[in-house]
């Protein structure tokens, strides 16, 4: 392990001096960044370095370069707007306060913190060991102490807050604002003597889901460290359900580890056979992978390969969704409809706060084609529901579907329900002439009835992607575990009750009056009273309020994303 450091080490600490009183002092949590700090104790400093390392974003004691870029704008307007001139952060005599110390051995400890970060607490505390003797507390070195301790809070506060990357590098599309910190309460707090683990987890998410995920994490990490357990055998030949297998017992803790079999199967009552529950239970998670067919549960060599190379990963997707919770705004103009692309499920999101513990709106959905039109991640205010839709089609779809089409076939573009119009929406004929024109000044649109792609109900939230959500005729694929089969607007499982939900706040519409509008076969546009966020995330992990987590495949491959972008650190 290597780290650019921004200046030379002038001598070595003393034998006996700092490290003994660190470890004495803090304990061992810090025995990494002792290591790693030990040479950077003796630096020398210039009087100005504080003023200097502010304004060019650089701190001479740091790893990396000193840089800190990333928190620069923060800690500069905290520091401006402290009204108290003297350090914050040790005595008059020069000592270092107990709160400092505290926070410093916090930032080691905690799992969150990544290594650079690690390493400059421990730069910190060296420094922290010499200011304990008034006499080597120059101005100089007091003033950069103390700016450093504001960074190292800064840092940590927004990893609570705001996740450890920014979602713009995962996702592209991102325009969520990210939740608020108030750094000169966190500092405040954290110097009145407040436990650093209560005013760091203070800043995350408090809804019921995300605390589930949090204790789900040390529950695996707890799992992962246990030597006793080991892992099933690879069968020497396929088995199908009642076969005997020595490893069963070792497969059934998997499985239930996995979300596989419920968190009341009974273990401990699995002898050597490997039983019909273990067999479906493979069975799901084959299917959920596939985009036709069915599998059984036969296990076999590769089959258990497969699933045990996931189960080693539920620690990392485990963490990967409290990362995506922490990007998440903490207050909305209105409860959202949460899309998790990997479930292939809509919630309300009183899913994920627990209260009320029902959820009050969910259903399958249909999404984006993986190999071709993923569904983006983003956010949007639902504004418009549409009744008895036409489809205006996409200029995409236009070009690579219905052109091809309707040129090999007159009776085509008749027999689908579209007709062809100029760009103001003018109906124009059929003839070959208009046809080789769609997508280059003919548009195409489909009208409403039943052969509709968008079905008899859209919902529209305005984005610059043009993506919505909708009915379809299409109601096979529903059934199926894996449901990535669209151009990229998300499908419905059950409009009606969308439409139920959306507007149920205005008496005129009950159900019948839903259903006739649905059916008229004649465009209604209705405004939603008030604004309904829509989420659409991606969290190949779910807590559940009985406590078990569901996995779901990467269909996007955004975990490989965020799992590089995480690894890289800031």
């Amino acid at each position: 392990m290597s780290f650019s450091l921004s200046h030379t080490p002038v001598s070595s600490a003393p034998a006996g001096s700092v490290t003994t009183w660190h470890v004495a002092r803090l304990g061992g949590a810090l025995s990494l960044a002792v290591a790693l700090a030990a040479p950077l104790l003796h630096a020398q400093v210039r009087t100005d370095t504080a003023a200097v390392a502010l304004l060019r974003g650089q701190h001479p004691w740091f790893t990396q370069d000193g840089r800190f870029a990333d928190v620069q704008r923060s800690v500069r307007e905290l520091r401006i707007a402290d009204s108290t001139p003297t350090y914050r952060w040790s005595e008059s005599t020069g000592a270092v306060l107990p709160a400092a110390l505290a926070v410093l051995q916090h930032i080691a400890a905690d799992r969150e913190s990544a290594t650079a970060d690690i390493a400059d607490a421990g730069v910190l505390s060296e420094h922290a060991a010499t200011q304990l003797d008034a006499s080597s507390s120059a101005p100089a070195e007091r003033a950069l102490f103390d700016l450093g301790m504001d960074i190292g809070v800064a840092r940590h506060a927004f990893v609570h807050r705001q996740g450890r990357v920014d979602p713009a590098r995962v996702h592209a599309e991102w325009s969520l604002t990210p939740a608020d910190v108030d750094l000169g309460a966190v500092r405040a707090a954290l110097l009145g003597g407040a436990a650093p683990e209560f005013v760091f987890s203070a800043l995350e998410p408090q809804t019921v889901s995300y605390r589930l995920l949090v204790g789900a994490l040390a529950t695996v990490r707890q799992q992962d460290a246990d030597t006793s357990f080991h892992l099933p055998a690879i069968p020497a030949r396929p088995l199908a359900a009642g076969a005997p297998y020595p490893g069963a017992r070792a497969l059934a803790t998997v499985l239930m580890r996995m979300g596989g079999l419920p968190r009341t199967f009974r273990v401990a009552a699995v002898r050597r056979t490997y039983t019909r529950p273990m067999f479906d239970a493979v069975a799901r998670w084959q299917n959920r992978k596939l985009l036709k067919g069915r599998v059984t549960g036969v296990l076999s060599a590769p089959v258990l390969t497969a699933l045990l190379d996931e189960y080693r990963t539920r620690g990392d997707r485990i963490a990967m969704a409290v990362e995506r919770w922490r990007w998440l705004p903490r207050t909305f103009s209105n409860d959202p409809l949460v899309v998790n692309l990997p479930e292939f499920r809509l919630h309300s999101f009183a899913k994920f706060q627990g209260l009320p513990a029902t959820d009050s709106l969910s259903m399958n959905v249909v999404i984006g084609r993986a190999d071709s039109n993923a569904t983006p991640v983003f956010a949007a205010n639902m504004t418009l529901v549409v009744f008895s839709p036409q489809w205006h089609v996409p200029k995409s779809i236009m070009l690579k579907e219905i052109l091809p089409s309707a040129t090999a076939d007159a009776s085509y573009l008749d027999t689908h329900d579209y007709e062809l119009t100029t760009p103001a929406g003018k109906v124009v004929p059929n003839t070959a002439r208009n046809i080789a024109k769609i997508g280059t000044g003919i548009m195409v649109r489909q009208r409403s009835g039943d052969a509709n792609a968008l079905g008899k109900v859209k919902f529209l939230l305005p984005n610059q992607y043009d993506i919505y959500l909708h009915d379809t005729p299409s109601r096979s694929f529903f059934n199926r575990s894996r449901r990535d089969f669209s151009h990229g607007c998300v499908r419905l499982g059950d409009p009606m009750a969308m439409a139920r939900y959306v507007l149920g706040s205005q008496p005129v519409w009950t159900d019948s009056k839903i259903t006739e509008a649905m059916n008229a076969g004649v465009e209604k546009f209705v405004r939603v009273p008030k604004p309904i966020p829509v989420l659409i995330v991606y969290q190949t992990a779910v807590a559940e309020p009985e406590g078990n987590v569901r996995y779901f495949n990467d269909v996007y491959g955004h975990d490989a994303t965020l799992a590089a972008a995480l690894q890289k650190g800031r």
